[in-house]
């Protein structure tokens, strides 16, 4: 907006007024401005983005806060490739996660996308605010089994245990992946209100349920786990799901 003067230094009210449109996208960056945690998610999930299954599991790690740190929150590592990367997995591992990010982190924890997904999840659960764990249950009971698998891996990392009965009802599923899932999530929470129902899961058909699951009470450490899972050491198939019942007496028995 200008006032064109007709060669006066004092300006009138007479003098005529031009107006000069801005392009258009000055006004689109301005009003796409996102609030930063839910920039820098947007940036994760995109790097994200058909990345194959070995990256994804390494990102996924760091993601959960299981691989790469020190006890002390300091990565240990040579480093990230630029700062941009750096200030992005500081953040995601400090966990202070805005309610801004919900409708964004909602919507990827049923993309198409396995490792969208998978990084999605554990950043929603770290999202301390009623509407994320609106997202979590509403995910939890969506009828597509990927979106449920990760409805119950968020409610892990929130460990809120007011979500056990949910979780309980999702060792029933339809989906293998889920019951495992739902396994972990509960001996995320260490509730003993799981122990009998992750009990049952120990017969389940699918191996990864049954390692889940003895896991899991391992990770309740409850005493009425020891007969399940020395039934299980000694008979079970499979030998990553006598490993974890092995490693659950061994913390139960302390």
């Amino acid at each position: 907006v200008a006032r064109v003067s007709g060669g006066s230094s004092a300006g009138t009210a007479n003098e005529p007024w031009v107006f000069v449109p801005l392009p258009a996208s000055t006004f689109q960056a301005a009003a796409r401005q996102e609030p930063a945690d839910s920039a820098r998610v947007r940036a994760l999930l995109q790097a994200a983005r058909g990345t194959n299954a070995v990256v994804c599991e390494l990102a996924a790690r760091t993601v959960d806060g299981r691989f790469g740190w020190s006890s002390d929150g300091m990565f240990t590592a040579g480093g990230a490739a630029d700062s941009v990367a750096g200030n992005l997995v500081e953040w995601v591992h400090d966990r202070e996660i805005s309610a801004a990010t919900v409708p964004l982190l909602r919507a990827a924890i049923g993309d198409s996308d396995w490792c969208v997904r998978r990084l999605a999840a554990p950043i929603l659960g770290r999202v301390h605010d009623p509407s994320a764990m609106q997202a979590m249950l509403a995910a939890l009971a969506a009828p597509e089994p990927r979106t449920r698998e990760m409805g119950a891996l968020a409610l892990g990392f929130a460990g809120d245990t007011h979500t056990v009965a949910p979780l309980v009802a999702r060792l029933r599923d339809e989906s293998p992946r889920v019951r495992a899932t739902a396994a972990w999530a509960l001996g995320e929470m260490e509730s003993t209100a799981a122990v009998r129902p992750l009990i049952e899961v120990l017969k389940d058909a699918d191996p990864s349920a049954r390692e889940s699951a003895a896991h899991a009470l391992g990770e309740v450490k409850d005493t009425a786990g020891i007969v399940p899972l020395t039934d299980v050491l000694k008979s079970d198939r499979e030998p990553a799901v006598r490993r974890a019942a092995a490693r659950a007496l061994g913390e139960i028995s302390g």
